[in-house]
């Protein structure tokens, strides 16, 4: 799955940075790399991982084992780190730690992974007996030292220090749930899956030393009473994050539901070095001093449970204010807007009102941000999460707030609450969020789009409140704040323009700022998220002035396989051959990635379109023993999608979905004139259109944990373009009533985002093709392309040139999947309008085989 959007965007830059190697100035803290004693010691080998220094042993470390876990706070670590690595080198034993306050710092934080949550230092025991001499040694000498629980560990002890039997090196299985899992090996060469949860666990073929009994049997011991949670009675989780955990309970002295926060000792650091329990504490006090404040939630008590603060509020009936929007907001352009606007138009008048109410109590709430808002049946606003509640007069920093709605540092709290509500209003109206913090100017975008695709009277000079020039920051200015008119070939120059200021020279090589999955593989070099998808255009090539834009990787032949995330497309755009022998002997156990992106049907597209290029198009036995194994995996009934960088629990769709299958075997039943790969494509077509369900307006949409997908990669319009890019015989086993209401999905008023693959880029383009198709659908044109794709566009700081917001709205991108890059080659195929396999670098040879 993908990861989260956040953990790149700690540094001040308008692109994505890996977090990994931050600077000490783009970290916020004296970001100090932390030393060991085999640092210097020439029989170690130390090697960088990530956020990970790992210190190896000569001799060859085990397959799996007890592992050990040592947590710590950042002002103890490198005292730890020092007492823990003497201790290892003294037993000869490999080990790895974060690499500086920094990676600490954020597997610490609010919302860092809690499974991970403690592990700063690990260590790798070759044998069972030094694992438990280790355990000894180390409680022992780090007893006085302090550090959060490793959840799905056993505690040695009372000191920081942790063990679970798992995996050493890197071991993976197929899971017909999670997909591709780590993996431990039984006695008899079997693999069951190294379960990595909050729970310890530890599989039955292991026998466990007589000395960890204990300490294990201490990790089932109950270590509170039914008394000490009397009167609650837990029904279920809310949810969790590193903090703690959210829970829905039941008072049964009253019956009346309530809600439980819990604060873990040791996490949720955030800057200003407040942990979880710290803030929660702050809000029980605000929730008092509010108390009688009708749309503030009510407090309830505050006790220590088992070690862990809770906070015992009431629980509020309905869902938070960007749920709401999801839910009621008319996207489709087929929906009436009247109902929805003045329902926004109260929400926004009653929310006016309790800031007012707040304000004259002599306090500012701060984290004022739809997701903090609840929305109940009756549309009555309620506020719940109070952790930054100040008061007026308090002008510290504000040590937390979301993105987009907090005003400039500096800026008062009063003021700040103003500034974050004009912003939550136009949400209510023109949903572009998270974009708006890139831009605390977008608002002016926000609210023309919203008069201009609503078509209601709002009223803003009533509705928005006097914000202070000071409180905005001197930003990134929206491109729809120019004046001048823009037509297309002005905005791809434009975008263009964008992509070459922004470009730079690392280690030797051009790279463009892209997406978050720019940081693992090579992302920086493959078509989705680096050059490759740049430099396919010849005008950002030129704009570049490079001619050899996607250079030699070096050691390329060990590079990840695959067309979009991997060295396949690389080697495509390159016109070298696509070897598949290797890519079948050399290709890992475990669940088979099938997908365009990164799986066999991109390899098998990519190779297909090298063969076209070629006089002789013969086709040699590893291609048609990929096809077949293709096509079996996708008759198999018990088969699930596996693509490992979708975003989405249900990955239906061209580039991540059976739709890419399908593609990919209805080309190869044209060239090979296979009848059954045929059938086999439709049958994976018809497995994405089983994961559609019928939404309001009639369209067909995938489902995704209650979140309508309508996109390119992952979605409806992915679904229906596949079938366009298909052939006639293909298309025509779906009918035109399915064709249609997959095309309704893409007549939408605005997307989150505005790029190709998870965006508004992708969704306009499906409906140019489709309405060129015959389908029913809106048609789009070169004047709607330019007015739905410019409140996505920003001027660079340089001036020069436009860039798009990246997917997730928290930083720009300018590469293939999400930024400029992918919006410009969409921009070309819309002008050529006779090839939509133009879309795809290096593909579009492929439509010819419907007419050899």
């Amino acid at each position: 799955m993908r990861p989260s959007e956040l953990q790149y965007c700690r540094n001040q830059s308008l692109f994505y940075a890996d977090p990994d190697n931050l600077s000490a100035e783009s970290a916020k803290i004296d970001n100090v790399s932390f030393w060991t004693y085999a640092d210097n010691d020439i029989s170690w080998k130390s090697i960088s991982e990530g956020p990970w220094q790992h210190h190896c042993h000569q001799s060859p470390m085990a397959e799996q084992g007890w592992k050990i876990h040592i947590s710590s706070i950042p002002e103890e670590a490198q005292t730890v780190l020092s007492i823990a690595s003497r201790i290892f080198l003294d037993n000869a034993t490999s080990f790895k730690h974060l690499r500086n306050q920094e990676c600490l710092r954020r597997s610490l934080a609010k919302y860092g992974d809690r499974i991970q949550c403690g592990k700063f230092i690990v260590g790798y025991p070759q044998e069972e007996s030094v694992a438990v001499r280790l355990l000894k040694k180390l409680s022992d000498e780090l007893k006085s030292f302090h550090g959060p629980v490793v959840l799905g560990d056993a505690q040695w002890g009372s000191a920081p220090i942790y063990f679970r039997y798992g995996a050493f090196r890197r071991i993976v299985m197929e899971d017909p749930e999670s997909g591709l899992v780590a993996a431990l090996r039984a006695p008899n060469g079997n693999l069951e899956e190294d379960r990595r949860s909050v729970h310890f666990s530890c599989p039955s073929w292991v026998s466990i030393p007589e000395e960890m009994v204990p300490h294990i049997s201490r990790r089932f011991a109950p270590n509170t009473s039914d008394n000490d949670w009397y009167p609650y009675e837990i029904e279920s989780v809310i949810h969790f994050s590193n903090s703690g955990g959210v829970y829905r309970a039941n008072c049964c002295d009253s019956g009346e539901s309530v809600v439980l926060k819990e604060a873990r000792p040791y996490v949720g650091l955030d800057d200003f070095n407040c942990w979880a329990v710290d803030r929660l504490n702050h809000e029980a006090e605000a929730m008092k001093l509010l108390a009688g404040v009708p749309a503030i939630v009510r407090f309830k008590e505050f006790r220590k449970i088992g070690g862990h603060s809770f906070l015992i509020e009431e629980h509020i009936d309905g869902i938070n204010l960007n749920s709401w929007i999801a839910q009621n907001y008319p996207f489709a352009l087929s929906e009436s807007s009247v109902k929805y606007v003045n329902s926004a138009i109260q929400i926004s008048k009653k929310l006016k009102k309790t800031l007012q109410v707040v304000h004259e109590r002599g306090y500012a709430l701060v984290d004022f941000q739809p997701m903090n808002i609840i929305i109940g049946p009756e549309l009555e606003p309620r506020i719940i999460d109070l952790e930054t509640v100040r008061s007026l007069s308090d002008s510290s920093p504000f040590p937390i707030g979301t993105p987009g709605f907090v005003a400039k540092e500096g800026t008062d709290p009063e003021s700040n609450d103003w500034f974050a509500y004009n912003r939550v209003v136009a949400q209510l109206f023109y949903p572009l969020v998270p974009l708006n913090s890139l831009s605390d100017s977008l608002i002016e975008v926000q609210m023309k789009m919203a008069r201009q695709t609503l078509g209601c009277h709002i009223p803003f000079d009533t509705l928005l409140m006097p914000e202070p020039p000071e409180a905005r920051r001197s930003d990134t200015v929206p491109y729809l704040m120019e004046s001048r008119q823009t037509n297309l070939d002005q905005l791809e120059s434009q975008l263009i323009e964008g992509i070459r200021a922004s470009a730079y020279v690392f280690e030797g090589v051009i790279r463009i700022p892209g997406d978050i999955v720019s940081f693992s593989g090579i992302g920086h070099f493959n078509i989705e998220s680096g050059l490759a998808g740049a430099a396919y255009t010849d005008a950002i090539r030129t704009a570049l002035m490079s001619e050899d834009a996607i250079p030699k990787i070096e050691n390329d032949e060990i590079m990840p396989r695959g067309y979009l995330s991997g060295i396949d497309g690389i080697r495509l755009e390159r016109g070298e051959d696509i070897e598949l022998s290797k890519f079948q002997e050399d290709r890992p156990s475990g669940p088979i990635d099938v997908s365009l992106r990164s799986g066999l049907a991109g390899i098998a597209l990519a190779k297909m379109a090298s063969l076209m290029t070629q006089p002789d198009t013969k086709v040699d036995n590893d291609l048609t023993d990929l096809i077949a194994q293709l096509q079996g995996i996708t008759e198999d009934p018990s088969s699930t999608i596996v693509s490992f960088e979708t975003s989405s629990r249900k990955a239906a769709g061209l580039i991540d979905g059976w739709s890419g299958v399908g593609l990919a075997l209805d080309r190869a039943s044209l060239l090979l004139g296979d009848d059954s790969l045929h059938m086999t494509a439709v049958n994976a077509f018809r497995r994405d259109l089983d994961l559609t369900t019928r939404a309001r307006d009639g369209s067909l949409q995938v489902l995704d944990n209650g979140r309508l997908m309508p996109y390119l990669a992952e979605g409806s319009a992915g679904i229906l373009f596949a079938l366009l890019m298909a052939s006639e015989r293909l298309r025509s086993r779906f009918s035109s009533r399915t064709l249609n209401r997959l095309a309704k999905a893409a007549d939408v008023r605005c997307t989150a985002n505005g790029g190709l693959f998870m965006g508004r880029t992708g969704l306009l383009l499906v409906r140019h093709f489709a309405s060129l198709a015959g389908i029913d659908c809106v048609p789009v044109n070169a004047e709607i392309l330019v007015n739905e794709i410019t409140p996505y566009c920003f001027k660079s700081r340089s001036g020069k040139g436009a860039i798009i917001g990246g997917q997730g709205g928290l930083r720009l991108s300018t590469d293939y999947c999400s930024g400029n890059a992918g919006v410009v080659r969409a921009i070309d195929t819309f002008k050529d309008s006779t090839n939509p396999w133009l879309l795809f670098p290096g593909l579009s040879s492929l439509q010819q085989l419907e007419h050899n």
